[in-house]
């Protein structure tokens, strides 16, 4: 696993080596570790994982390899891998496992709880049993999908692995709101418009697809009033509720669909943090 100094949420392309390996021995495992970005594959190489296993080193600048056991000289990273810990995975693959396809999800909990964590972890749980995720995003400040101020709408087929920069674009799976501004407080009325469109967005496409909701981790006042409004708008079939200790601290509203709710802790020990703020990845989408 490698990641930039500057945001330890983002990951090279990893995928196995299939020629160019002169210098190794056959049948040892390598890979091929290239950058994301396209203007940066001059820097690809061939990993050698009997040789390289647990040192840190760079892979271009900024990238370091981050796990592993070494055998030799002992570096240790400051950095250390997310860890999805055992009621994070039960939780996921209970709602995975639930018959049919309409089933909706919304993730909540305040700010720094790992909310956007768990979500991509459950889309990626989905796509194990489904060929497709509908995956709305409500958190303008940070999108998962586009810059900062748009309510998204996607439908993924493949597994969220990049950080939310390195795919800050528009694409033919994906619908998007624009509601004027990066703060709902702003205008929660064009917010609340913003994700009814995408809600109904959603519909026409005859719910064929599991839904997972991402929201903002403003729930006090306005903010909460607002996630309440969102949960009426959807009527999911489950809330995951992510808080601190695994105590429930945010009030929920009777909703006609009856959800399940289930509470987990926060993200798990270990978990990568970006250096950046949010106000600094904010405008990295649009770089």
């Amino acid at each position: 696993i490698a990641c930039p100094v500057w945001n330890p949420g983002a990951l090279l392309t990893i995928a196995p080596c299939e020629g160019e390996t002169e210098g190794l021995v056959q049948g040892q495992p390598t890979l091929r570790i290239s950058p994301v970005r396209k203007s940066l594959q001059r820097s690809s190489r061939i990993l050698d994982l009997t040789k390289a296993q647990g040192t840190s080193f760079e892979l271009v600048d900024g990238f370091h390899v981050i796990s592993g056991e070494s055998s030799g000289e002992s570096k240790i990273s400051k950095f250390q891998p997310i860890s999805i810990n055992l009621e994070w995975k039960e939780t996921a693959a209970s709602i995975s496992a639930l018959p049919g396809e309409k089933v909706a999800t919304v993730v909540i909990g305040n700010r720094n709880t790992g909310k956007s964590t768990f979500a991509r972890f459950l889309v990626n749980t989905l796509l194990n049993e489904h060929t497709c995720v509908a995956y709305l995003d409500t958190d303008l400040g940070q999108s998962e999908f586009t810059p900062s101020g748009l309510v998204t709408l996607g439908l993924l087929k493949k597994p969220l692995l990049s950080p939310p920069q390195a795919r800050a674009h528009s694409s033919s799976n994906t619908r998007s709101f624009f509601t004027g501004a990066s703060h709902t407080e702003t205008n929660p009325s064009a917010y609340l418009t913003a994700v009814e469109n995408a809600i109904k967005a959603y519909s026409r496409l005859g719910k064929k697809y599991p839904l997972v909701v991402n929201t903002q981790g403003w729930l006090k006042g306005l903010g909460l009033s607002l996630l309440h409004s969102i949960l009426n708008l959807i009527q999911p079939q489950r809330i995951v509720h992510i808080s601190k200790d695994a105590v429930p601290d945010t009030p929920l509203p009777n909703l006609a669909s009856n959800p399940k709710v289930t509470v987990l802790g926060c993200r798990p020990a270990g978990a990568l943090r970006c250096r950046a703020s949010a106000v600094e990845l904010r405008r990295m989408t649009l770089v």
